[in-house]
């Protein structure tokens, strides 16, 4: 979002599992006028301590350190910021209800796919192109993780917003505001529903057009996040 459009601070959380294209869908955000303050990713602040390199276990958790010590800096100077998480540690639950406490507005882009077939090809092709590796181990057992958690998060932040990026086009599949959910898109992308397990629903849900518009009013965003129709007649972002 645009931190120009609310008076409050904004603590915006990109989550999903790993190689599901958090880091992708945030340069869209960015295209599309996004400006929500510090962007917190371990990923790139392991390649910083490492020379640019992929880095091991021991690098990662001097990253995944350096994100809370900031986080908390951030939080105590009251700057927005934004953190990249695959939502396994109960870290990121804690610092967003700190933030809610701290009384920030919360967001979360969810980004997913369906099984770690996917994400595990995608990573190894990140790999080859010199980028961060994740083991098929940790993976694995991170990822349904990353979908108990969601609904968490959902339940404190203001806004969520759902993609599923299958296909890589990062389509909109729901929505959830203030803890109820009002787009709904289970034929596209039936992962969303555990991902919002036990969440609410509106008496009446919003189309994906009604949905879209909503997001880039909300979160101060132009028209470059675009509504793109597909094959398969669903709408894009």
């Amino acid at each position: 979002m645009n931190s120009s459009v609310h008076s409050r601070p904004c603590f915006t959380i990109f989550g999903g599992p790993n190689g599901s294209g958090k880091s992708t869908a945030y340069d869209r955000f960015l295209q599309a006028g996004f400006d929500s303050g510090e962007y917190l990713n371990p990923d790139e602040i392991a390649k910083s301590f490492n020379a640019g390199s992929t880095g091991g276990p021991a690098v990662d958790l001097r990253a995944g350190r350096e994100v809370v010590q900031r986080t908390r800096s951030l939080m105590e100077a009251g700057r927005s910021l934004v953190r990249e998480s695959t939502l396994t540690s109960r870290e990121i639950v804690r610092s967003a209800e700190r933030a809610k406490a701290a009384g920030y507005r919360l967001v979360m882009v969810f980004v997913a796919v369906s099984s770690t077939d996917t994400t595990q090809g995608r990573v190894a092709i990140r790999v080859a192109k010199g980028g961060h590796d994740i083991p098929a181990e940790a993976q694995e057992r991170r990822f349904p993780r990353s979908f108990e958690n969601a609904p968490k998060v959902a339940r404190l932040v203001d806004a969520a917003y759902f993609l599923d990026n299958a296909g890589f086009q990062h389509k909109l599949v729901a929505t959830v505001t203030s803890g109820m959910i009002n787009f709904l898109d289970l034929q596209e992308a039936g992962w969303v529903e555990r991902a919002t397990t036990g969440l609410p629903q509106a008496t009446t849900l919003k189309s994906r057009d009604e949905a879209l518009a909503d997001l880039r009013q909300a979160e101060g965003l132009s028209e470059e996040l675009q509504v793109r129709e597909h094959r398969a007649g669903y709408a894009t972002v």
